[in-house]
């Protein structure tokens, strides 16, 4: 026999059982059986780490794009103009890049 996913809980089980009263927790565990709200618990979890995980996907590039930004701003103040303060090392790649990100 093979386990096969329940969406109901949100896994994989060996089956789905429906009770007519609820089971006490001593119950469910000594069946090794997982209530159904558990797929809601799961769910909002599920989706509070894919938000961390979006934010920190996109960390790599806040952290270049504040950089190129730096480079700019110092390239027009104390840096008189010379493109070799670019992270990029000249004005249209620089922006090319800020625009890419």
């Amino acid at each position: 026999m093979k386990k096969k996913y329940c969406e109901e809980i949100g896994r994989e089980a060996w089956g789905y059982v429906m009770c007519n009263e609820p089971l006490t927790a001593q119950e469910q565990e000594n069946y090794e059986l997982v209530s159904a709200d558990v797929q809601e618990k799961n769910t909002a979890r599920e989706a509070t780490s894919e938000k961390k995980n979006d934010v920190k996907s996109f960390e790599q590039e806040y952290h270049l794009l504040s950089r190129l930004q730096s480079d700019c701003d110092y390239f027009l103040s104390n840096g008189a103009g010379h493109e070799k303060h670019l992270w990029a090392g000249n004005v249209e790649e620089q922006i090319a890049k800020m625009h890419e990100l």
